[in-house]
């Protein structure tokens, strides 16, 4: 089994290549779907994160808030720190099982803080999605409704792309369209897929 990780900045295409991927053949995980299960109604991550910050960022339906939470976090970096600190090893021994359930093939991990994380290790390779600050802007103000402001706000609360970039093992440029997207993705996992061919070979003749 190949074991992947998918990181880059936020907007830059993280969960869309990850459904291309997908649809190749790959199986997926998010690990903000994860977060979300956590803070979901139920979660076990509720009551910690009320006790943090109280009962004005629980919704309706006993679930965190998120948007009250991230009103709370993105301009306060202590506060951040104390939400990651609680929602990182809960995220990461989820994925953990998940990517050691028997089988073969490809797994793909989206983990958008895994360098913040320091969840960079153990990967067969990571890939990092890098689109531009300015791409991130646009997509975050037209296609997510934030202010410019809350956009580099949000930015600014993650590592530079470029040093994501650096310390990854393929960095796909997602400055185009989709359909070039799609692209990158069914080539990324052919790679992957004659990588783990290869090791089952090696392991065979072993």
């Amino acid at each position: 089994m190949q074991r992947v990780a998918i990181t880059g900045g936020i907007a830059s295409g993280k969960s869309l290549f990850a459904r291309f991927l997908a649809g190749a053949g790959a199986e997926v995980i998010d690990a903000d779907d994860v977060v979300h299960r956590l803070e979901g109604p139920g979660g076990a991550a509720v009551p910690a994160l009320t006790a943090l910050f109280g009962g004005g960022i629980i919704g309706a339906d006993g679930g965190v808030d998120r948007q009250a939470l991230g009103g709370l976090v993105f301009g306060d970096a202590a506060a951040r720190a104390k939400v990651n600190a609680l929602l990182h090893p809960l995220a990461r021994a989820e994925i953990a099982r998940w990517l050691a359930r028997p089988g073969g093939g490809v797994r793909a991990a989206v983990v958008p803080l895994l360098f913040e994380a320091g969840w960079q290790d153990g990967w067969d390779a990571v890939i990092c999605l890098v689109c531009g600050a300015e791409a991130q802007r646009r997509r975050l103000t037209e296609g997510r409704g934030l202010t410019r402001e809350e956009a580099e706000r949000r930015i600014a609360a993650q590592m530079p792309e470029a040093e994501k970039a650096a310390r990854s093992d393929i960095v796909i440029n997602n400055k185009s369209d989709a359909k070039a997207l799609a692209k990158a993705a069914a080539e990324v996992y052919r790679q992957l897929t004659e990588r783990a061919h290869e090791h089952r070979s090696n392991n065979a003749r072993e």
